[in-house]
């Protein structure tokens, strides 16, 4: 691959970036695309087959990452519990939306994209994609507890659902809002607060 063909398809996607977070996917056409790349529609379709192919090589990386880093958090969690750390979880809640702060502000452009522009691809369902696997894994982790002996308090998938959207839509306000990395920790530490309480509520059935 030659240096300018590298130089060309980054222009691209970073002028695609460009459009699509001020305008949104939809309203983005590939004349756009390339004008703004400065490149013909002929040598636009020598690097990417669509808009949306320019979309989904922005982000899928980002949602692949943030994915694995999901994973391992979840993990520990589960190894908390394994260890009888039950308490333990309750403080991990901070660091892991720490991790997932950094990690986010490390992507922010990406992640906006998802958040705010991201109708019409595949990717519009991000965060709702987020939510059923937090609710799949938490559901996971209240029969390890179960197993041991714990008091769970029973609730609908549906119910629990909307509690998690509600949860990860707070935190990922910061972002739609353009809050600084330290203010996005020091407000995302008054959410993880409040819904502490009723997590334990839940999980503990107390």
């Amino acid at each position: 691959m030659s240096q300018v063909f590298e130089n060309t398809h980054k222009k691209i996607l970073e002028s695609g970036k460009k459009l699509f977070l001020e305008k949104g996917y939809e309203r983005t056409n590939l004349r756009e695309l390339s004008k703004a790349a400065g490149v013909t529609t002929g040598s636009f379709y020598k690097h990417f087959k669509s808009k949306e192919e320019i979309f989904s090589a922005l982000v899928q990386p980002v949602i692949q990452g943030f994915n694995q880093l999901y994973s391992q958090e979840s993990q520990i969690y589960f190894e908390e519990m394994d260890k009888d750390h039950l308490s333990k979880i309750w403080e991990l809640s901070y660091e892991s939306v720490y991790q997932f702060l950094d990690f986010i502000y490390s992507y922010f452009d990406e992640f906006k994209l998802l958040l705010q522009s991201s109708d019409g691809t595949p990717y519009s369902d991000f965060l709702d994609t987020l939510v059923k696997s937090e609710v799949e894994t938490s559901y996971k982790l209240m029969d390890v507890m179960k197993k041991k002996g714990l008091k769970v308090k029973e609730i609908r998938k549906d119910e629990f659902h909307m509690l998690v959207h509600s949860y990860y839509a707070c935190i990922l306000e910061c972002v739609l809002h353009d809050m600084s990395l330290e203010d996005a920790k020091a407000y995302s530490h008054t959410i993880v607060d409040f819904f502490s309480a009723g997590w334990k509520t839940i999980f503990q059935g107390s």
